[in-house]
């Protein structure tokens, strides 16, 4: 239990360093050993105890933020996730295992998106919808590029503009999970 909570400390002063410099913030792989952790020190005058009271969750950033944007937490789905805040926006990098791709989540409030300038097959677009935890429908476009390569999901929600943009390196068997990410960020908004 000490380990976990250790370990949940150090991801949190992770995020909460780097958010403070508008810096990506980078969590650490499964495969980061407790030894390591045990190993990451504490700022000087500081001890870990007192560090667990005063660090900010990632749900607690995206709150500072306005709203929370939060991703599956399947480990075989949602990979090497990158949280970069700044007062354009946020955006969070991550790998989408099951459609294999590299994807980026983009939210605005009141701006713009900086959305990627693809040809798109509108005969490929697709309607998905979500609802939110009071139950409001949010409705969900999907486009495909005309190579196939790019899945790009938007929508919108109050003030917020959202994106997700999917590239596919090879040929996508299945990018269903580019939407599914959004119907999940959809589902924990108010």
């Amino acid at each position: 239990m000490k380990r976990m909570v250790l370990f949940l400390t150090v991801l949190c002063m992770l995020h909460l360093n780097a958010c403070t410099k508008n810096q990506p913030v980078t969590e650490p792989s499964t495969e980061t050993s407790m030894q390591e952790i045990k190993n990451t020190k504490p700022a000087e005058n500081q001890n870990i105890e007192s560090d667990l009271e005063e660090t900010i969750s990632p749900e607690e950033l995206m709150d500072a933020f306005g709203i929370p944007v939060l991703l599956p937490w399947n480990p075989n789905w949602i990979k090497k996730r990158e949280y970069q805040l700044d007062e354009s926006g946020m955006k969070i990098s991550y790998y989408d295992a099951m459609a294999e791709a590299n994807c980026t989540v983009q939210v605005a409030n009141g701006g713009e998106l900086d959305l990627p300038d693809h040809a798109y097959d509108g005969t490929l677009d697709e309607a998905w919808e979500g609802r939110t935890i009071s139950n409001k429908v949010v409705p969900v476009k999907v486009q495909h590029s005309i190579d196939n390569k790019d899945v790009l999901a938007t929508w919108e929600y109050g003030s917020y503009k959202f994106a997700i943009q999917g590239n596919i390196p090879g040929d996508p068997m299945d990018s269903s999970s580019i939407p599914k990410t959004a119907i999940y960020i959809i589902q924990n908004l108010e």
